[in-house]
């Protein structure tokens, strides 16, 4: 089971802050990659079986600036993949800081290519976003040195994820009762930005990388286009369920879950029978 500190407090907070204003989006999430450089069994976001992509960061300040006219953004997750593996990234996180000077910016990230990082790049992570580490079985042993790279001089803002086990997300039959799965699914506040559209959650949009590695039609979220779309037509759409709801196994919790453990790139290592 994930283990969620300080951040899903943050969450949580932001979601109760949704009920002062519909005009905000508490939590955006954005794949600076979809690629990694772990290769773990049934990843959510369908890393370790993705394209190699890195976001054009010109692409995405446009839509940045779009989103930053119609809504409040209280939080801004760079992630992928491992958003480390963008030679970039500290272009990124001040495309934020310059658009959206009150979102706070996160940056998920396993940790692995932090020892590799240039000091410079570095500090001006640590001074300017959050470093959220996700911790693995596989890079549990120089997590510490994870975490020493990451100091500041305010610990508490500090946060982790403990990963020792994932879920199988996929019901290849399509018949979940879509209201029941998207009202059990804790994924539904992970709104993902891509190519001017926004999706209820990035496995609307990443399932596309499933069905292409094993041949599969499970429906691919359209999105919602920013561009075309006013404020209150994009939260319509962000707080329903969608097409793609019945592939999900949220609905049904039984068996779902098993003990995190390296990829062999197998299709049962996602859908749950």
């Amino acid at each position: 089971m994930i283990k969620f500190y300080k951040y899903i407090n943050d969450k949580s907070l932001l979601m109760i802050r949704v009920a002062i204003s519909d005009l905000i989006l508490p939590v955006l999430e954005v794949h600076l990659t979809d690629h990694c450089n772990l290769n773990c069994k049934g990843c959510s976001h369908f890393s370790n079986i993705s394209d190699e992509f890195f976001l054009d960061k010109n692409d995405f300040e446009r839509d940045l600036k779009e989103l930053c006219n119609k809504f409040k953004i209280y939080s801004i997750e760079l992630m992928g993949g491992e958003p480390l593996l963008h030679p970039e990234i500290t272009e990124f996180v001040s495309i934020c800081k310059n658009i959206s000077p009150i979102s706070q910016i996160n940056i998920v990230s396993n940790g692995i290519l932090l020892p590799s990082l240039q000091k410079d790049k570095l500090d001006y992570i640590k001074n300017n976003a959050n470093i959220i580490l996700s911790k693995y079985p596989v890079n549990s042993d120089k997590f510490s040195q994870y975490l020493d790279l990451t100091d500041t001089a305010n610990r508490q803002n500090r946060m982790i994820y403990i990963r020792n086990s994932f879920r199988k997300y996929i019901n290849l039959n399509g018949n979940s009762n879509i209201k029941n799965a998207y009202s059990k699914c804790i994924m539904k506040q992970c709104t993902t930005l891509y190519n001017g559209h926004l999706y209820n959650c990035p496995f609307a949009l990443y399932v596309k990388y499933f069905n292409k590695e094993f041949n599969q039609n499970i429906t691919v979220s359209q999105g919602i286009d920013i561009y075309k779309s006013t404020p209150r037509k994009i939260l319509k759409y962000l707080n329903k369920p969608i097409e793609t709801c019945k592939y999900c196994t949220f609905e049904n919790d039984q068996n779902a879950s098993f003990v995190w453990e390296q990829s062999k790139g197998l299709m049962e290592e996602w859908v749950l029978k």
